[in-house]
């Protein structure tokens, strides 16, 4: 038994903690700084960009709320009481489902702007449903602060768990069922939605890629921030249809151009991103619910992909949009 206990090396932890501390860092960092550029420039601070805002802020903050893991990564034991392990489940359980359903109406909003000509001119609507999704998301995660806590495992090692065997009825299939239907619903389809918005936007462009147009069923009405649709002015993740549309009173038609290609591919490169580092995270945690001895690479390879996947978003943003190289240039260099 003393084998079985005897401490791992430091090594591998402390080059574990390194690893996902400088991500954590570069994570926040870049979150923080794509979004004093959307919010400090008035031609960025459009509707869909203000949700790349939020979103932006929600990973920046769970990047934070990460580094209670990352202390009990270098301890090898949970070392902040029970009251931080509450504190770590719901506010990471909050931000996770927040930043997806967030990334939900981001694409639905590229969605009807390609496919039904959404009316940009309404942003009230806007706010009130991001407002109503985030107390939606805050009702649903509340019980968390009760199924969440401290639990002792094999060499009287403390682990932070939810939903927790530390007390009475915890552990019951009532609970695993409240954990496994609140992720269906505010993770789970949320994503399998994006992943169906962009595969539709995706295979109506390829099936008209040979024609280099296509042609939608509704008008679009040109709203009076024209420069909102287009990719420059706004986000690259947005197709351009301002100055390459042509309004009738039956259809309207998207010609395929460099800048659009551009948008559309840069949608493809953060949905991948999305869908590929935030899954198997998430796939984990269900699996923790029935299975506690999970093998700890496969814990610390999960993990890393989601730090990652808060890392990636507005790198790659920050990356393909030459408008907020430029916002992030005037912000930040004193050259």
């Amino acid at each position: 038994m003393e084998n079985e206990c005897k401490p791992p090396s430091r090594i591998p932890r402390r080059i574990a903690f390194t690893v996902c501390l400088l991500i954590v860092i570069v994570s926040v960092i870049s979150n923080i700084a794509l979004s004093v550029a959307i919010w400090t420039d008035r031609n960025l601070r459009m509707r869909f960009n203000i949700l790349l805002l939020l979103f932006c802020i929600s990973n920046g903050v769970l990047s934070i709320v990460s580094t209670l893991e990352l202390v009990s990564i270098m301890n090898g034991t949970w070392v902040t009481g029970s009251l931080g392990c509450k504190i770590y489940a719901f506010s990471s359980e909050l931000l996770i489902a927040f930043s997806v359903c967030i990334v939900l109406m981001m694409c639905f909003d590229r969605y009807q702007l390609i496919f039904k000509g959404f009316d940009y001119k309404s942003t009230n609507l806007g706010i009130l449903n991001i407002c109503l999704c985030f107390l939606v998301v805050t009702v649903v995660t509340i019980p968390h602060l009760f199924i969440s806590g401290i639990s002792q495992w094999d060499c009287n090692k403390i682990k932070c768990v939810f939903p927790s065997s530390e007390s009475g009825n915890v552990d019951s299939i009532t609970w695993k069922m409240y954990y496994i239907t609140k992720s269906v619903l505010l993770i789970i389809v949320p994503i399998i939605s994006i992943s169906v918005l962009y595969a539709k936007i995706i295979m109506a462009f390829r099936s008209k890629k040979q024609t280099g147009s296509y042609q939608t069923e509704h008008t679009v009405r040109q709203p009076k921030d024209s420069h909102f649709l287009d990719v420059n002015q706004n986000t690259a993740s947005e197709p351009s249809t301002n100055r390459n549309t042509i309004v009738s009173n039956r259809c309207v038609v998207v010609k395929q151009t460099p800048r659009f290609t551009r948008g559309l591919v840069i949608s493809i490169m953060l949905i991948t991103a999305f869908i590929v580092l935030l899954t198997p995270f998430l796939a984990l945690r269900m699996v923790q619910l029935f299975q506690k001895n999970v093998p700890h690479p496969v814990k610390a390879v999960t993990k890393l992909l989601f730090l990652l996947y808060l890392t990636v978003y507005p790198m790659i943003y920050a990356w393909m949009t030459p408008d907020v190289q430029k916002r992030l240039k005037t912000v930040f260099c004193t050259c």
